[in-house]
């Protein structure tokens, strides 16, 4: 995947209220636009180990985010890490990590399904990857 997302706030719409409203490069096209959005959280930068090369997948499973991503090689050598492909479970309600899954290579772009209490993340090198019961 080419990924290159990143992920810094967590929001959820308790109630949508959308409406249009005329574009700027062309008044007379409209879009819509959603209003109502309260942030969960919010994870500073240096929070962030995809910042160098982005999250190309992520899903949500109950009270957990789940983010696919590869750390950069310059991430990787500071923060000694030893894998750098991996899925990590971050929390809905405070953005805290609460488990790190290793994958044999980078997630490709939206390649996080989850099903029956399992995770099934599809790589670049052609495998694909369960976890659960």
């Amino acid at each position: 995947g080419s990924g290159g997302g990143t992920l810094r706030r967590l929001s959820r719409f308790p109630e949508v209220e959308t409406r249009e409203v005329p574009l700027a490069k062309d008044p007379r096209r409209t879009t819509r636009r959603i209003r109502g959005a309260e942030t969960l959280w919010e994870l500073p930068d240096h929070k962030q180990p995809w910042r160098g090369t982005g999250c190309s997948a992520l899903a949500v499973a109950g009270d957990t985010v789940l983010v696919g991503f590869t750390i950069s090689n310059r991430d990787r050598w500071r923060e000694r890490e030893e894998q750098a492909n991996r899925v990590r479970l971050i929390s809905m309600k405070d953005g805290s990590t609460l488990a790190d899954l290793p994958l044999p290579s980078q997630p490709v772009t939206s390649g996080i399904a989850v099903a029956h209490g399992r995770v099934y993340v599809s790589c670049s090198d052609g495998s694909l990857c369960c976890f659960g019961p």
